[in-house]
């Protein structure tokens, strides 16, 4: 499994470097390839998951839309091309809902596929808004680096400490909701926290100027990194409560070693609209 994790994670990771510190044409080419990518794919992944509840979706028009919903985010597309989609979106449904023959399987497949937005496509939308913004005279790309460094090292402290603990404890770690997550602990939650303040105080060391002027490093540092790790956190847990409820051990197997979009994605889900509205009033 590492010799498939490791490859999968340097190459996501250069692409996402790319998309910061290369040239800006370059730069949003690199972030709509992987953004497009992990909507779509997240999505697709979600609404399949939901097929084992006997719940049916228009799973590829919703991927597709959420595809293009970024897109233009991304873009800057004018608002009101935004809203003529979503309308139109609308419209179809309606128009699919008057004609068609089994009502109730119509009425379930749109519910569904609606429960994507707030599940997926609004995150990632806050993950657009992040990276296209400027706040405090800073490009939003250096935020959006923040929230993916502080979110993925407070997942791999978790991870570590846990594991760590799990085998050197004579009766194992303390398990916090053994039936949703079996390896979640409290030493491991305790030790992704330490890591992830500990790797936000360095990234504003070396990237000062992110710091609003009405907060000082450390306590800018400290509530960054506590809110991204409890975010992370209770992302994490959201989709794993959502695999155990539809029987699958990972939401997909499109990136190897890692599983689906879904798993990559699953503790920025909460983090990106808390960290959009933390800057939005701090900076």
């Amino acid at each position: 499994m590492l010799k498939f994790r490791l490859p999968s994670g340097i190459f996501m990771g250069l692409i996402v470097l790319g998309s910061i510190f290369l040239q800006n044409n370059i730069a949003i080419i690199l972030f709509l390839i992987i953004g497009i990518f992990l909507a779509f794919s997240g999505v697709y992944e979600y609404l399949t998951m939901l097929e084992s509840l006997k719940l049916k979706s228009y799973k590829k028009f919703t991927s597709l839309l959420a595809a293009v919903l970024l897109s233009i985010t991304v873009l800057n597309v004018p608002i009101e091309v935004f809203v003529a989609i979503l309308s139109a979106t609308v419209f179809i449904a309606w128009f699919m809902f008057v004609t068609g023959e089994d009502k109730k399987l119509l009425i379930i497949k749109t519910v569904t596929s609606v429960s994507a937005l707030p599940m997926l496509v609004l995150p990632l939308f806050f993950l657009a808004r992040i990276y296209t913004g400027n706040f405090n005279e800073n490009p939003g790309k250096y935020y959006f680096l923040f929230l993916i460094i502080i979110t993925k090292i407070g997942d791999i402290g978790a991870y570590t400490v846990g594991m760590t603990s799990s085998k050197i404890m004579k009766n194992g770690n303390h398990k916090i909701l053994p039936k949703i997550s079996p390896k979640k602990s409290w030493e491991g939650t305790i030790g992704g926290l330490f890591f992830s303040i500990t790797a936000s105080i360095m990234f504003c060391s070396f990237y000062p100027s992110i710091i609003p002027t009405s907060m000082n490093k450390y306590m800018f540092s400290i509530i960054a990194g506590l809110l991204l790790f409890i975010g992370g956190f209770i992302g994490d847990l959201t989709e794993s409560a959502l695999k155990r409820a539809c029987e699958v051990k990972d939401s997909g197997k499109i990136i190897p070693g890692m599983g689906g979009a879904l798993d990559v994605i699953d503790s920025l889900l909460l983090n990106a609209p808390l960290f959009y509205v933390f800057i939005i009033f701090t900076v």
